[in-house]
């Protein structure tokens, strides 16, 4: 797991680009509460074959706030599931990239 957060950030952002096609990817700024919706996953991730993830990174310590928990309960109720991940070999193993 990564120390600290923003560099968890740059790793899968640099990966997603480096894909062909490329893998487009919607990203929360990452230095305010989220300016898409207050909860809202940090990167939803549009990958090949219409897959869609929707990812909330987290430093190895760090923990969901109570408005991410809660956006990621009502996004399963939509059946769409928000993945913690923490390191890149874990975001790899939920796109099936691993």
């Amino acid at each position: 797991a990564e120390p600290r957060e923003i560099p968890l950030h740059d790793k899968i952002l640099k990966w997603c680009a480096n894909q062909w096609p490329r893998w487009k990817v919607i990203r929360a700024r990452p230095d305010k509460p989220s300016g898409i919706q207050v909860g809202a996953q940090d990167l939803t991730v549009f990958s090949p074959g219409g897959r869609v993830f929707c990812v909330e990174l987290k430093s190895r310590d760090g923990k969901l706030s109570k408005q991410q928990a809660a956006w990621a309960v009502e996004m399963d109720m939509l059946g769409h599931r928000v993945h913690v991940v923490r390191s890149l070999r874990e975001f790899l193993a939920i796109v099936g990239a691993a």
